[in-house]
């Protein structure tokens, strides 16, 4: 994980903040790169509409893909101490010598103590700690236009967003504020790169609800929309039809997963029936001695993201699908007796 510790990164950070990307204070231009102190500077608050849902609860396989770097500043005698003839920066009353130095766990110092980005699939959840009540605030964007902010209520210790709608394998640069019940404000900077999202499918029989004949069974499949499975002759055992171990895998997938099972019957009991070629998209007919049909995820799609209730792990889960036929299992009307079956799927999509 890389932080903001680069006059480069922090640079970076800077022209988001004067665009309109950070909150109650900003760095100054003019930074210390040697020290990693800086300047602050009051600007207005940031806008109150902002959005917070609510902390993420702790779950198993936490991986860490980024963080948040709360920055180190030096207090000087224009911002950071207490004169007994002046306000504090951001306060209210004026001070006496003996609270020259705000020594407590203010936001006068630093009190953002961690930032953390956890995995969460493709996307992350950002966990920004402090160590005083305060108004906490994050901010996530990219080069390529992803803007996102949220905060919390005033007075909280801890701020968890899971930012769901960010791309795989993606750089973000992230910022957190957070701002004490006397005005003063801290800054964290960091970055996190999200994960790539991968996917293993597997599945090895179809079973026969209805057919208008018996014979055996061609079988095709089609995953993401390219032929991956080709056998011919499958003959059904009970209800089911086996077809073969499928097991196939794809790297740096799109978050909706299509598969169609096509299977091609043929009716051995009649002496003539016409020859019938290969089909080069799944589809649904009938004709003389052969009936045919395909079957998919419901809806036509599957949500990869779509994580499982009661998965212990952001990164790794097993989603379990049984394909039908578009429909609902019956060919439509005007094809005769009906053909109809289903293929149940094992769908296991990791994140690395």
């Amino acid at each position: 994980m890389v932080s903001f510790n680069s006059p480069l990164a922090r640079t970076i950070g800077i022209v988001a903040v004067a665009t309109g990307l950070l909150l109650s204070s900003a760095l100054s231009a003019a930074a210390d790169t040697s020290s990693g102190s800086y300047a602050t500077a009051p600007l207005s608050p940031p806008p109150p509409s902002l959005d917070l849902k609510a902390p993420a609860t702790a779950r198993a396989d936490n991986v860490v893909i980024g963080d948040i770097t709360p920055e180190q500043r030096r207090p000087n005698a224009s911002d950071d101490l207490k004169g007994s003839t002046g306000t504090a920066r951001g306060g209210k009353t004026p001070h006496t010598s003996v609270d020259d130095f705000k020594g407590g766990p203010g936001c006068s110092i630093q009190c953002i103590t961690s930032g953390i980005a956890y995995a969460r699939g493709v996307g992350a959840n950002l966990v920004v700690k402090t160590d005083t009540p305060a108004k906490i605030w994050v901010i996530v964007w990219n080069d390529n236009g992803y803007h996102k902010q949220v905060n919390s209520d005033e007075g909280e210790a801890e701020l968890a967003h899971h930012f769901d709608d960010l791309e795989p394998n993606t750089f973000y640069y992230a910022m957190a504020a957070a701002e004490d019940s006397e005005g003063y404000t801290s800054h964290g900077y960091g970055d996190f790169t999200t994960l790539t999202r991968n996917v293993r499918v597997f599945f090895s029989q179809a079973v026969i609800h209805e057919k208008p004949f018996s014979g055996p069974f061609d079988m095709t499949a089609w995953l993401q929309g390219e032929e991956i499975a080709d056998n011919a002759n499958n003959v059904q055992e009970g209800d089911i039809v086996p077809i073969g171990i499928q097991i196939h895998e794809l790297e740096d997938v799109e978050r909706f997963l299509t598969l169609e099972v096509f299977l091609l019957l043929f009716d051995s009991s009649e002496d003539l029936c016409e020859s019938f070629g290969d089909f080069d998209e799944p589809a649904i007919g009938m004709h003389d001695c052969y009936a045919w049909a395909y079957a998919e995820f419901q809806g036509g799609h599957l949500d990869l993201d779509d994580r499982p209730a009661g998965a212990d792990s952001w990164t790794q889960y097993t989603i379990e699908q049984i394909l039908v036929l578009p429909g609902g299992n019956a060919l439509p009307g005007g094809f005769g007796e009906p053909f109809a079956f289903s293929v149940p799927v094992s769908v296991e999509v990791t994140y690395e």
